[in-house]
């Protein structure tokens, strides 16, 4: 299952598309093993450890600060301790940027642009995650967060998680800009990989089903032939970008993503519930 990660992981837009506008990826990609790096010390209670990268976070990317928020919340160590690690990378963030200097920002901009332009909202708030908001929203479908040693990624957690970073993209980031939503993906992997681990042998059934290989392969080729006609057809109706966004690629991207997104949503729904006679939810120990 780990290993199935990983390629999901490689597989999402973020990291396919991860050097095309509106991505932005420079430093990102450092910043994600950041991210991971802290977050497994969090979890495997190396507090030293965990501070180090904070604090070296903060220079690569501010969205690092979410960082001292998973100590505050989620470790279990006296509170004195806990404010002392949680803190300091947010004296030293501030000590930065109070010695490189500020300059005027409208902290409301991305608001501003997620609300005039609902369409892009919502075909890049899908490629964020494609086909694996399909598996989280089944796999929380009658799940139950019995295992409290699960902790950070409990299921509570991986909804504060969503909660948390869709929202504070929603009203300071631009969803354009994917890979400020892509920081949750350490939450929602954890979810996807159960239910496909506890559907393994279905899984595998479903995709050898000459009926989906024949479809999604027919879907794929269909996208991939009329790929100029599709990118000819966007730039002549919306004109060219002007920060060069290439529009019509984000929208054959869209339309490959959305093929694994249908037949997962056909396995859960139709598929799953026939030969299993069960309801869709998630391991019981989650």
């Amino acid at each position: 299952m780990a290993f199935l990660g990983v390629l999901l992981h490689l597989s999402m837009a973020p990291i396919v598309f991860a050097f095309t506008l509106p991505v932005h990826t420079r430093e990102d990609q450092l910043g994600f093993l950041f991210l991971l790096s802290a977050i497994y010390f969090l979890y495997d209670k190396k507090y030293i450890l965990y501070l180090v990268i904070a604090c070296v976070g903060v220079f690569v990317r501010e969205t690092l600060l979410l960082l001292p928020f998973l100590l505050l919340l989620f470790a279990k160590i006296p509170l004195p301790r806990k404010l002392f690690l949680s803190g300091l990378p947010l004296v030293v963030w501030l000590v930065y940027r109070w010695l490189i200097g500020t300059e005027p920002y409208d902290f409301w901009l991305g608001l501003k642009w997620n609300l005039s332009n609902p369409v892009q909202l919502v075909l890049f708030g899908f490629l964020s995650f494609s086909y694996l908001w399909t598996h989280l929203i089944f796999s929380f479908k009658g799940a139950h967060d019995h295992n409290e040693d699960l902790g950070l990624f409990s299921g509570k957690a991986v909804l504060l998680a969503l909660v948390v970073i869709i929202s504070t993209t929603f009203l300071f980031g631009i969803f354009n800009e994917i890979r400020l939503l892509y920081l949750v993906f350490p939450w929602v992997i954890i979810p996807c990989l159960r239910i496909i681990r506890k559907y393994q042998k279905l899984w595998l059934k479903f995709l050898k089903n000459k009926y989906v290989l024949i479809s999604s392969i027919t879907l794929i080729l269909g996208v991939s032939a009329s790929s100029t006609f599709i990118s000819d057809t966007i730039r002549n109706t919306l004109g060219d970008s002007q920060y060069g966004v290439p529009y019509g690629l984000w929208v054959i991207a869209f339309l490959l993503y959305l093929i694994p997104t249908i037949f997962s949503t056909i396995f859960y729904l139709f598929y799953q519930p026939k030969y299993t006679n069960e309801p869709i939810e998630a391991i019981k120990n989650y």
